[in-house]
């Protein structure tokens, strides 16, 4: 995989992504998009799933809403990660789950 032209694909090259610090920053956007903001502001939802969640920072934002999220993704670095991501945030999402 050529991580400058291509997303990665396989859990494999998600987990090489995930172990090196530059290469997953450089990869990834940390913004919350607008759309999710507005989503929850108009539909005001209990819970949630996001399928994919790398570090969970979807689920993190959704989790300081109030909003019982779970996270599911299938990089176990990621998963590793997460719980230091959460402290950063002092956040918490419900479960999450390696598959």
């Amino acid at each position: 995989m050529d991580t400058k032209s291509e997303a990665p694909f396989t859990s494999t090259e998600f987990d090489n992504i995930y172990h090196s610090f530059f290469l997953h920053w450089a990869w990834s956007d940390v913004r919350i998009p607008n759309e999710l903001k507005q989503l929850v502001a108009h539909t005001q939802p209990k819970t949630s799933l996001e399928l994919g969640c790398g570090l969970g920072r979807f689920s993190s934002y959704l989790a300081d809403q109030g909003i019982a999220a779970t996270g599911v993704d299938f990089s176990a670095v990621a998963m590793k990660k997460q719980p230091n991501a959460w402290q950063m945030r002092n956040t918490s999402p419900r479960s999450w789950s390696a598959m």
